[in-house]
């Protein structure tokens, strides 16, 4: 009688722990355990956008409204021109154009205007100019650059000899903004 009681209390608590599994994975505890840490969402790291890449002929929108463009690189130009006073140097033009689309009158010159190479150099524009650099040439000095108007021509560098030209930079003197065209 013994052996029954014990199997009869056997089976007893097999259908207690049964039905004990099939309600937990039925019904899932609405209250966390004082155990279980709640977990906390993750956060989703906000991704990098990738840089904007210009290339050259794209007209980019300053903050300010205004457009400025690089329509034309020359790597090579006016061959025909005296030599830059910098030794082992040569020329090299871009095509810029500059557009003030705001209300207020404007100016516009080269000193935005830089060249980029792969050491980390930076070309500014000639301080001469000569009739073989190509025409028609953008504006020497300030100059106004009224409401509505745009301004176009070509600007010319010296340059290292063997230099790699990564890039053309224009920094707004007015806002800041900073654009880069990729050349190559």
């Amino acid at each position: 009688m013994k052996r029954r009681t014990i199997a009869v209390a056997l089976v007893a608590v097999a259908v207690l722990i049964t039905g004990c599994t099939a309600k937990d994975e039925a019904e899932p505890s609405k209250t966390p355990s004082a155990s279980t840490p709640s977990a906390t969402p993750a956060e989703t790291p906000t991704p990098t956008p990738d840089p904007v890449v210009n290339v050259v002929g794209s007209t980019v929108e300053l903050s300010s409204g205004s457009t400025v463009a690089v329509l034309g690189y020359e790597p090579a130009s006016a061959p025909e021109a005296p030599l830059p006073q910098q030794a082992s140097s040569h020329w090299v033009s871009i095509d810029v154009q500059v557009c003030n689309n705001t209300a207020d009158d404007g100016s516009a010159s080269t000193a935005p205007w830089t060249l980029r190479d792969s050491d980390s150099r930076s070309y500014e524009s000639s301080s001469t100019g000569y009739n073989q650099f190509p025409n028609p040439q953008y504006a020497w000095g300030d100059v106004d650059l009224f409401a509505g108007e745009c301004l176009r021509g070509w600007i010319t560098f010296p340059v290292l000899d063997g230099a790699t030209l990564t890039n053309v930079r224009y920094v707004s003197p007015s806002t800041g903004d900073r654009v880069d065209w990729v050349l190559g």
